[in-house]
């Protein structure tokens, strides 16, 4: 299925994979920014993102979609009244493609801080699906084994090797101003 969609993609005229998308924003700079507008405000301001979708709710002539980049998930508004023509192709996007929004900034009813799409871009066809986001990976071998799909469904493992790495750094950066030298010793060598 998902490859009859990357084909419809590339009959259609649209690029499954660009070579390049300038985001003027991430999630959490927009998150940060507007978490003071009441809910149903809507805002004149402009904002580019580019992340994968991990959530899509299709309603008839709407839809909405969360879109996870490095920083944070955002949710991302559709309207086939807005969008006319272009919105058509939205029905070839799936949950783990990585899509490029641009649009105004909003919240909704019920406060949340949403992108209003005025257009928006394929980034990156996925063909391999993510696992269902209620059970996620629960095999610890496969987590193991697929790192990459168990940061991307999982935040809080994210933010342990973000946690890691700062610590890391901060251990080497004291080590280096105190003139010590890092070695590397191979265990494994014949």
């Amino acid at each position: 299925e998902r490859m009859r969609k990357r084909e419809d993609l590339i009959k259609a005229g649209i690029n499954p994979y660009p070579y390049n998308y300038n985001p003027t924003h991430h999630a959490k700079e927009i998150l940060e920014a507007y978490k003071s507008i009441k809910p149903n405000e809507q805002t004149k301001d402009k904002a580019k993102v580019a992340g994968r979708i991990i959530s899509l709710r299709r309603m008839g002539k709407i839809t909405f979609m969360h879109v996870l980049d490095g920083s944070g998930k955002l949710q991302a508004y559709f309207s086939e009244e807005e969008l006319k023509e272009p919105y058509n192709n939205l029905k070839l996007f799936d949950i783990g493609d990585w899509i490029g929004i641009q649009g105004t900034i909003f919240t909704t009813k019920t406060g949340e801080i949403t992108l209003r799409a005025q257009s928006f871009d394929m980034l990156c066809k996925s063909l391999r699906p993510l696992p269902d986001k209620w059970h996620g990976l629960k095999d610890i071998e496969q987590r193991y084994r697929k790192r990459y799909v168990d940061l991307i469904m999982s935040p809080e493992v994210k933010e342990t090797f973000i946690q890691r790495t700062k610590m890391m750094t901060a251990i080497r950066n004291m080590l280096d101003k105190n003139n010590f030298l890092e070695v590397e010793t191979p265990i494994l060598q014949s």
